[in-house]
């Protein structure tokens, strides 16, 4: 007995799920995949086809805030384990600084 795998869609026909399930299932927001492809989410079903969808400016600077944010939280965390405030304090305000960049962009 085996699996069966679907991207799961919404209605915008956007991959918002991966399952695999135990047996053949009949649903126009099911498509049946070869495997369980996680790359597929976020993708567009479209003409039997999944395409990357364009993201909006709104989406990019999310992800580029999201970026900025891990990169900066790792040195202010190195820097506060090591006592030394005035540059946690420095990286606190260059991070404060390119986020501001970012969202007025």
């Amino acid at each position: 007995m085996g699996s069966f795998y679907y991207a799961q869609l919404n209605e915008e026909n956007i991959v918002i799920g991966i399952s695999e399930l135990s047996g053949e299932v009949s649903n126009e927001k099911l498509i049946r995949i070869d495997n369980f492809n996680e790359n597929l989410l976020g993708k567009k079903y479209e003409n039997g086809e999944f395409i990357e969808v364009p993201k909006t400016e709104e989406e990019l600077k999310e992800e580029k805030l999201q970026e900025l944010k891990q990169k900066y939280l790792t040195f202010i965390k190195e820097a506060d384990l090591l006592g030394d405030t005035a540059e946690k304090e420095r990286l606190q305000q260059e991070y404060l600084q390119k986020k501001a960049e970012i969202e007025n962009a």
